[in-house]
């Protein structure tokens, strides 16, 4: 962080960053348990529940849950962070991803969702981590994008009328 910044404005950073990774895990919460939910019964109602035991469907079903959950959960997070944190916002949005992927992993070790002896790297941590984080840059910045204004100029056409 700056080092002009005062222990107070540097602790109420962190606070908005921790913040934000709570709020990216509560969005994951939500929008995975409608998710799952959804794809479920979908699937069941066309007739065909038994696709979900083969690999490339696992590996469909994570991909729309990158979609779907990750992201969305991470721009959420990005944007309460982005809008609350203007000092080095490229490590705040980053350390906000984490800090809701961290959540995440601990209470799904601690329910039982995640089982270490059978772990899916790519689907079980890559596709989570790399959603929330783009998902909390995406957030981020779009709520601290620039606009420029273009100045107003005046256009002045001119006809060469030779005789």
């Amino acid at each position: 962080m700056d080092e002009s910044m005062t222990l107070r404005e540097r602790i109420w950073s962190i606070a908005h960053i921790i913040i934000g990774g709570g709020l990216s895990f509560f969005v994951i919460f939500i929008l995975s348990t409608l998710a799952q939910t959804g794809i479920e019964t979908l699937v069941s109602s066309m007739g065909s529940a038994g696709v979900l035991v083969f690999d490339q469907a696992v590996s469909a079903f994570y991909i729309i849950m990158f979609g779907i959950v990750y992201l969305p959960s991470g721009f959420c997070g990005g944007l309460y962070t982005g809008y609350k944190t203007e000092e080095d916002l490229k490590i705040a949005l980053a350390i906000t991803g984490i800090v809701g992927f961290v959540i995440l992993t601990i209470l799904s070790l601690y329910y039982g969702s995640l089982n270490l002896s059978s772990v899916q790297f790519v689907n079980q941590f890559l596709v989570p981590l790399s959603g929330m984080v783009i998902g909390a840059y995406l957030g981020g910045y779009t709520i601290t994008w620039e606009t420029e204004e273009e100045p107003e100029e005046e256009y002045k056409i001119q006809l060469d009328v030779e005789k």
